[in-house]
This record gives C-alpha cells, structure tokens and sequence, in this order.
C-alpha cells in the first residue's frame, strides 16, 4: 500500500530539516510565529488570515519546531470557523492539508472523530468538482479538468482518510496530458510542458502506482532541463527566470524520480540560500523584495531536501 503522499512528504523533510544549522531553523521559526494573526490564522503579504496561507503556514512550522500548543489550537480555532461549503477548491485542499497537518501532529482538529461532519463535507465538495474526464476541474462551472486541481484532490482524499475513486479514469487523464517532450501540461490544448503540472502528475501517477518506467524518465529529462544559470528551476520553456515555488517541486519530483544527477546542487544550494531573509523567511525569487508563509514552506522543504540528500562538504 502507497503512503499517503502529504505523510511521505513531511517524513522526508523532517529528516532533512533536522540537519539545518539551528540558528537557520530558530530565525524561520521566529517570522512563522510572528506571522500568525490574531483570529489563528496565517495570512499572506496582504489581506486576512486564509486556509491557503495556514497550511503553508502550519507545514513549515512542523519542519522548524514551532508547531506548539498555543499555535496549534489557535490555528484549530480559525479552521472551525471556515464556511467549507463556500470555499474554491483551492482554499477547500488547502484546509484539508492545514487540519491533517494539526491531525498527524496530535491536536485536536476539525477531523477528530472518525464520523466527523467537517470530514463528510469536505468528501462531498471535492465530489462535485469530478469530471467525466477522469480528473478534478479548478472550478465548479469548469468543463474540463486541471492536471493541478487534480493533484490537490487527489491528495486531498488521501489526506480525508478515502480512496480516490474511479483511480483507473484518474491515471488515463493524467496521462493525456503527457506530451512528447517528456512533461506535463496543465489543460488538454496547450503543447509545451511546465514544471508545476509536471511535478503534479509525478505525484498522482507515483500515488496511484501508475508511474511507469518509460514516463519516470522522460518526466526526469523534461525537469532537469528545467534548472536555470541562477540555479533555480523555472517554471515553464518561455520564462528564463527561477522561482522558488517551481524550484522546490521540481527538485522534489527529481528526488522521488530517483533522477538528480544531472543537477547542479552547489547552484541549486547557492540559489536558495540567496532566498533568505536575515530575519528569517523566503522570498519568492531574485526579483522578489518580499517574504511570505508560502515561499518559506518552499525554501525550507528545498533547503531539507538537499540536507538529506546531499553528503556533507558537497
């Protein structure tokens, strides 16, 4: 049986997130504490707090030791209070992840007991957002799926306890969207692939066990091609410019690719040390000026992942 893909995922960056210098770990911890809002919530460079901003928010605390009591059962109390009904797809998966991040952590939350309202909810909205394609669309009005959307609702499922059903039709849609220069696209028309909607459907067909040799290589040549002279990765063929968002899901599909020899790491290291704020959190890329709970989830889960990966002194 496949772990479940967020609870993989959190073991590998706990484990490199344990060999991050301390003082590293305590400066990030310190802006994530700071940044929580009054009502419990995370919010990003603007605007209140919002389910999409605390799960990154809750992630990356878990990585640097600053998931406490306190955090934890106020971020539980903003949680309660979202109108699950209401939420886009987007805001929905991202509560999801928020409260089993509180779940598998050991504090109470909205899934606490296994007839929980908020779970059944939760199952029936991302019900709705199912297509006869086989995938998940963005919106409710949509036609058509989202190779992205898909991913989320995929683990979202897993994250709620449920098998995804219907994994047969899920697996032909993802794989629809594979196109000859060994990636992914996002919607059905577009051509060329990208990094993000790559990495996504890495991910479904890994959980789905339906990644098979042929795909796992050609994705793997697809994304390595995707590493800029800054290091980073970008996030799609046109654009020249890294980012951390398409930099962490990429060297994450790499790693579980089994395929990052033909990575720069000193680059890659060097990019996303450059990203940090010497008060702690990351800003988005080069050109960015700013730092949020998003992009430190990002920089941190790279930061692990290299930690991990990479032997000392490389």
């Amino acid at each position: 049986m496949t772990t479940p893909y967020l609870e993989r995922l959190a073991a590998g960056l706990l484990e490199g997130a344990a060999r991050l210098p301390r003082v590293q770990t305590e400066r990030h911890a310190a802006f994530l504490l700071q940044a929580q809002q009054p009502d419990g919530g995370f919010a990003g460079r603007e605007g209140p707090s919002d389910p999409y901003y605390t799960s990154f928010a809750l992630r990356a605390a878990v990585l640097v030791g600053a998931l406490r009591d306190e955090v934890a059962h106020r971020a539980n109390a903003f949680l309660q209070t979202l109108p699950l009904k209401q939420l886009p797809l987007i805001d929905l998966v991202a509560a999801i992840f928020a409260v089993a991040t509180l779940d598998r952590a050991g504090y109470p939350s909205p899934l606490s007991g296994a007839n929980s309202p908020w779970r059944r909810t939760a199952l029936r909205r991302l019900a709705a957002q199912r297509r006869p394609d086989g995938g998940f669309a963005k919106t409710p009005q949509a036609p058509t799926s989202s190779t992205y959307f898909s991913f989320l609702a995929t683990i979202a499922h897993e994250a709620l306890g449920r098998t995804l059903e219907h994994a047969e039709s899920m697996v032909q849609f993802i794989r629809s969207r594979h196109r000859d220069d060994g990636g992914f696209v996002e919607f059905g028309p577009m051509p060329r692939s990208a990094t993000n909607p790559t990495a996504a459907a890495v991910a479904v067909l890994h959980q789905l066990d339906a990644l098979d040799r042929p795909t796992r290589e050609a994705a793997a040549r697809f994304l390595c091609g995707m590493q800029t002279d800054e290091g980073g990765f970008s996030a799609n063929t046109r654009i020249g410019l890294a980012d951390l968002l398409s930099t962490f899901t990429a060297w994450l599909s790499l790693n579980d690719l089994g395929h990052t020899e033909a990575i720069d790491i000193q680059r890659l290291a060097r990019y996303v040390e450059s990203l940090q704020h010497t008060s702690g959190g990351y800003r988005a890329a080069t050109w960015d000026d700013a730092r949020d709970v998003e992009y430190t989830f990002y920089g941190l889960g790279t930061a692990a992942l290299l930690a991990r990966d990479t032997p000392p002194g490389t």
